[in-house]
């Protein structure tokens, strides 16, 4: 069953300044440490955008729908009239989730230390923008946290961007346009391609492409 819902947007100002830093520093992060990704950076991260916002309950702050706490253990959610991921079934699909793409981040700092690192190679960005369009829809279907999950999923687009040298391709707020919303709920069906050529026109704007 739902808990009780709150929007954020009344904290605008705390929310977009949340927001901001982040923007900054996940991807110095990202650039500087190149750890492997976590379930607890993505709590993390979550925590630091709702710092200094008034929420419902303390434990909405970093934590998974399906947690033991109960405000979370079986809080359940809908997308467009769609069940997302079952609040008992969260914490195992992020942890599948967290696995696979530790697996594709290896495999790309492999590719990535044989490239010239003053050239981004085009097929190398498109193996990175297929990983960042599966993260971002696996996100919002499993939506693990109660709110902030379309943020959250472009957080983890932003940090797999910075790791590879590509720039930011999507804020975090305020949501980006109606073909982003499109490509998103046809990617939580499973259906990610739409949402690689979404980024991939992202990509040609911000680097100059064509």
């Amino acid at each position: 069953m739902p808990g009780p819902a709150w929007d954020d947007d009344v904290a605008s100002a705390r929310a977009t300044e949340n927001l901001t830093k982040l923007a900054l520093s996940i991807p110095t992060q990202s650039i500087q440490s190149r750890a492997m990704p976590t379930a607890t950076m993505a709590r993390d991260w979550h925590r630091s955008m709702l710092q200094g916002i008034e929420v419902p309950d303390e434990a909405y702050r970093g934590g998974f729908r399906g947690d033991a706490h109960p405000a979370l253990a079986d809080y359940e959610v809908t997308i467009g009239g769609l069940q997302t991921t079952r609040a008992a079934n969260v914490g195992e699909e992020v942890r599948k989730l967290v696995i696979e793409l530790q697996n594709q981040v290896t495999w790309l700092d492999e590719v990535d230390a044989l490239e010239d690192p003053s050239v981004l190679d085009p097929d190398f960005v498109v193996k990175v923008l297929e990983l960042a369009g599966w993260l971002h829809c696996e996100w919002v279907r499993i939506h693990p946290f109660v709110n902030g999950n379309g943020r959250t999923s472009r957080m983890w687009i932003l940090w797999l961007c910075g790791r590879y040298g590509l720039p930011q391709l999507l804020a975090l707020r305020p949501r980006p346009d109606m073909g982003y919303n499109s490509a998103s709920q046809l990617g939580t069906l499973g259906e990610h391609g739409l949402f690689l050529q979404y980024l991939l026109v992202q990509y040609n704007k911000v680097s100059g492409g064509s």
